[in-house]
C-alpha cells in the first residue's frame, strides 16, 4: 500500500481529533465512532460547518456499496472473509481504520471518523467536533483540535534484522505497541534498500502497514546469490509522510544454486569390500562429496558412509562394511562451499562378495538340566561379519549331525535329542559350534567333549504275573524291560508287613521267570520284580500279588476205636501224619444211616474223645482237619462195645 505524497503536508499531535492538512484540504479523524442514535457536527472556528451528521455505516451492503473500488483492499486490513465481518471491524478496531485513513478516504468515510474541510483557513485554525442526539439535538460531548504548523517526530524502528532464506532476504524489525500516547502517529513503514554499498531505493512501493498483533516483516526476492545488501526502515506517519530512518543492517545473499549430480558411478566387488568411483559435475566450487548405501530392495533406508565430506578431489569411496552375499545400492552427491547439496546420482547396485570365513567361536559350554537336555554357551568370535552359529553333535560311533536347520543368532543353544526326550544318560558326546558369516562361510569349529552322567533308573520290568499251586510253590514271571541300560533283575517276595525277601534273579537276557518253593499256603503275597542297570540304578517295581490256597485232604486217623459203660462212650484213634494239620473232628449218628453231627474238635495232638451223653444208639466218626479247612475222607462207622471208659 502506497502512501500519498504530502508536500508541506501538516499534522496535529495525536488526540480524540485530529487535524491534518494535505495539500489544499485539512482532514479533521475523530478516533471514536458515534453510538446508535447519535451523530457527530464538525465545525470550524468560525463557525462553518463542514459535517452535520457524520456517523459510521451500520449496513453491510451500505458499506460494501460506498468503498466500491477500495472494497478489495479493506477487506485486506481488516483481514475479513465477508462484508459483515468487514463492518463490525471497521466500526471495532482503530488501527484498521487509521490505516484506512493513511490509504482511503472511502475506507475513512465508511467508518463515521472523517471530515473534509475544503476551504481551510491556515495553520492554527482550530476545529470542534460535537457529539449530538439525534432525536432532539442534545449535546452528549464535545472534542476539539486545532492543526498545527510542525510535523510530529516518529520513533525510529528498532532491531533491524536480515537473514538469508531459500526464497531471498528475510527483514525484520521491532517497534514499540501503541500505549494510547497522543504523540505516536506512525501507521505504517517504508523499506529501503542499498545494493553493494549503492544508493537507498524503496524495496516496495507501498508503506507496510503497522499490525500491533503481528511483528513487521518483510520478504525480499528480488536479491542476487553473492551479493552484499543493506536495508533500513522509515516510519510512516499518519497523514502520510514518512520520517527518519533508523540504524541499518547489512546482510549477503549466500549462493543458493546447488551442484549437479555426480556421473558414471559405479562399484568394484572386492573379497569383502566394495569400491565406489565416480566422475565429479562441472561445478567451480565444490567442497565435497556425500556418499549413501542401502541394503536389499527400494523400500530400505538410505545410510551414510562416513561422517563427514569426502576430498572434492577424491573421487572413490572403499565401503568396507559390506557382509557377503548381500545386494546394495550406492549413491553420490556434491556439496559446494555454501553448504548446497545436489542432487543424489544414480544408484549402483552390486552383490558383496566374501571368501574369507571368520574364526572359531570361543569358552564353548555345556550345562545338563532336567531331563538330560543340554545347554550349550559360547563367546563371539573376533570376526565382525558374523551371520549366525551352527551346533553339532556326535556321539559314541562316530557319526556328526548338525542339530541348527539355519544358523541361530544367539549364542545359546538347547540340546533335546532328536524327540526331545533328552541326552541318554551314561553316554558320551562330542559337541562342536561354527560360526557363519553373511556370505555362508563356516568357521572351524568349537569343540566340547560332553559325558552325560548316568543317573537315571531303568524302565520298570513289563507284565510281572505270579502263579501258584498247593505245595508252596509259585512262579513269577515278567517281559523285560524297555530300558536298553539292565544289568540284572531282581525278584522279591512280600508278606504282609514283613521284609522283602529275595526269591531270585537273571541276567538281561532271561529267560525271564524264577520259582519260589517256599511260598506258604492261605497268606497274600507280593511280588516285585526290578530292573538294575550298569550304574546301579534301580528301577520302579514290577508287582504281582497271589494267595495260595491249600485243596488236599489229610489222611483219615486209622484205627479208631470206642468203649462204652453206660452213658459214657471212650474214643480214641492214631496220629494223622500231615504238615498243616489242624486238628481232629469227632461226629456221631443214632443210626446206620443217621446224618452224622459233629459233637467235638480236638487239637492235632489229642487223640481221644469222652462222650459222657451218648444216647442209647451211637454210631461214631473220626476225621482229621488241616490249616485249610480240608477234612479227610470219611472211614466206616464205629459203634461203642462194652467196657471200661
Amino acid at each position: 500500500v502506497r502512501p500519498a505524497p504530502v508536500p508541506g503536508g501538516r499534522v496535529v499531535a495525536r488526540a480524540p481529533l485530529w487535524v491534518v492538512a494535505v495539500r489544499d484540504s485539512v482532514f479533521v479523524f475523530l478516533d471514536s465512532v458515534a453510538p446508535r442514535g447519535h451523530a457527530w457536527r464538525v465545525t470550524r472556528g468560525d463557525g462553518a460547518i463542514i459535517a452535520e451528521a457524520l456517523e459510521p455505516e451500520r449496513s453491510a451492503d451500505r458499506v460494501a456499496e460506498r468503498l466500491g473500488e477500495d472494497l478489495p483492499l479493506a477487506r485486506r486490513l481488516a483481514r475479513a472473509d465477508d462484508d459483515v465481518q468487514l463492518l463490525r471491524r471497521l466500526q471495532s478496531d482503530r488501527a484498521v481504520s487509521y490505516a484506512g485513513f493513511l490509504l482511503s478516504r472511502r475506507i475513512a468515510a465508511a467508518t463515521g471518523r472523517l471530515a473534509v474541510d475544503g476551504a481551510p483557513r491556515g495553520p492554527g485554525t482550530s476545529y470542534t467536533a460535537t457529539l449530538v442526539r439525534r432525536l432532539d439535538g442534545a449535546v452528549r460531548g464535545t472534542l476539539s483540535g486545532t492543526q498545527l504548523a510542525a510535523r510530529t517526530p516518529a520513533a525510529p524502528a528498532t532491531g533491524l534484522f536480515a537473514e538469508p532464506v531459500l526464497e531471498g532476504i528475510r527483514v525484520e524489525w521491532r517497534y514499540p505497541r501503541y500505549q494510547g500516547d497522543p504523540q505516536d502517529v506512525t501507521v505504517g513503514f517504508l523499506l529501503e534498500r542499498s545494493v553493494a554499498g549503492g544508493p537507498w531505493v524503496g524495496v516496495v512501493p507501498d508503506a507496510i502497514l503497522r499490525d500491533e498483533g503481528h511483528a513487521p516483516s518483510w520478504l525480499d526476492a528480488d536479491v542476487v546469490e553473492g551479493t552484499s545488501y543493506r536495508y533500513r526502515v522509515r516510519p510512516v506517519l499518519l497523514g502520510g509522510f514518512a520520517g527518519d530512518p533508523g540504524e541499518p543492517v547489512a546482510v549477503r545473499m549466500r549462493d543458493r544454486l546447488a551442484p549437479l549430480a555426480p556421473v558414471d558411478v559405479a562399484v568394484d566387488v572386492q573379497d569383502g569390500k566394495v569400491r565406489v568411483v565416480w566422475a565429479a559435475p562441472p561445478d567451480v566450487d565444490l567442497d565435497g562429496f556425500e556418499v549413501q548405501r542401502r541394503k536389499g530392495g527400494s523400500d530400505s533406508t538410505w545410510t551414510r558412509l562416513h561422517p563427514g565430506l569426502l576430498s572434492p578431489r577424491r573421487l572413490e569411496f572403499v565401503d568396507s562394511t559390506v557382509r557377503g552375499g548381500s545386494i546394495y545400492a550406492w549413491r553420490v552427491r556434491a556439496r559446494d562451499s555454501a553448504g548446497n547439496a545436489g542432487p543424489w546420482s544414480t544408484p549402483a547396485t552390486a552383490r558383496a562378495q566374501e571368501g574369507t570365513p571368520p574364526d572359531a567361536p570361543r569358552a564353548l559350554a555345556a550345562k545338563l538340566g532336567a531331563g538330560h537336555r543340554a545347554t550349550y554357551t559360547w563367546t563371539a568370535p573376533l570376526a565382525t561379519d558374523v551371520a549366525g552359529y551352527h551346533v553339532y553333535r556326535a556321539s559314541g560311533n562316530g557319526v556328526r549331525i548338525r542339530l541348527t536347520g539355519t544358523p541361530v543368532p544367539v549364542r545359546q543353544f538347547t540340546d533335546s535329542a532328536a524327540q526331545g526326550a533328552g541326552l541318554v544318560p551314561g553316554a558320551t558326546y562330542t559337541v562342536q559350534v561354527t560360526a557363519v558369516d553373511s556370505s555362508a562361510n563356516e568357521s572351524p569349529p568349537a569343540v566340547l567333549e560332553l559325558k552325560v552322567p548316568d543317573d537315571q533308573a531303568p524302565d520298570a520290568p513289563r507284565s510281572v504275573a505270579a502263579r501258584g499251586r498247593f505245595g508252596g510253590s509259585v512262579t513269577v514271571t515278567w517281559t523285560k524291560s524297555p530300558s536298553l541300560d539292565v544289568a540284572t533283575y531282581e525278584v522279591r517276595v512280600v508278606r504282609g508287613k514283613d521284609p522283602a525277601r529275595p526269591v531270585g534273579g537273571t541276567g538281561p537276557a532271561g529267560p525271564f521267570v524264577v520259582a519260589d518253593t517256599a511260598a506258604p499256603d492261605g497268606i497274600a503275597l507280593r511280588y516285585e520284580v526290578v530292573a538294575v542297570d550298569s550304574a546301579g540304578n534301580r528301577s520302579p517295581a514290577g508287582t504281582d500279588a497271589i494267595t495260595l490256597v491249600d485243596e488236599e485232604r489229610p489222611s483219615p486217623p486209622r484205627a479208631v476205636w470206642a468203649v462204652r459203660k453206660g452213658p459214657v462212650v471212650r474214643l480214641g484213634w492214631e496220629r494223622v501224619t500231615s504238615r498243616d494239620l489242624a486238628g481232629y473232628v469227632v461226629l456221631r449218628t443214632e443210626s446206620i444211616r443217621g446224618t452224622l453231627v459233629e459233637v467235638a474238635r480236638t487239637r492235632p495232638d489229642v487223640r481221644e474223645f469222652v462222650d459222657r451223653a451218648a444216647p442209647p444208639s451211637v454210631y461214631y466218626a473220626v476225621r482229621a482237619i488241616d490249616r485249610s479247612g480240608n477234612l479227610s475222607l470219611p472211614q466206616a462207622l464205629v459203634t461203642p462195645v462194652a467196657g471200661e471208659p
